[in-house]
């Protein structure tokens, strides 16, 4: 990131929501609470399997910046409870490694070097 950039960059405290809001943020499609949703879920939030449910599922939304924040969630679901389903995050890390987006990608860089080391999964070069 370069110096100016940083300077862009405006940091916002996650809201909080429930199980039911975070459904209703995703059957609405509200685009401006579901950048947050799985960064609530994955933080905050108790129903861990249900955390990694909403991030599996909006790792695939048409909104980039959802999609980014989907795949950022997961590295902080392996490093808070030390799981993930493999068979099907690893595919959703891979396919985000070649979004069209570089922000998607970049989180998926960062989410890939993360399951390498707290999973030792292994990818394709």
């Amino acid at each position: 990131m370069a110096e100016n950039d940083a300077e862009k960059l405006i940091y916002v405290p996650i809201p909080k929501f429930t199980k039911t809001e975070m459904e209703n943020a995703v059957a609405d499609d509200d685009i401006e609470k579901l950048i947050y949703v799985p960064l609530f879920a994955s933080l905050y939030y108790e129903d861990r399997e249900f955390a990694e449910e909403i991030c599996i599922k909006l790792a695939a939304h048409s909104n980039s910046n959802v999609r980014a924040m989907a795949i950022e969630s997961f590295e902080h679901i392996a490093r808070i409870d030390g799981k993930l389903n493999k068979n099907i995050v690893k595919p959703i890390i891979e396919k985000a490694l070649k979004d069209e987006d570089e922000f998607v990608r970049g989180k998926a860089e960062e989410t890939k070097d993360a399951t390498k080391q707290y999973f030792r999964w292994k990818y394709k070069k």
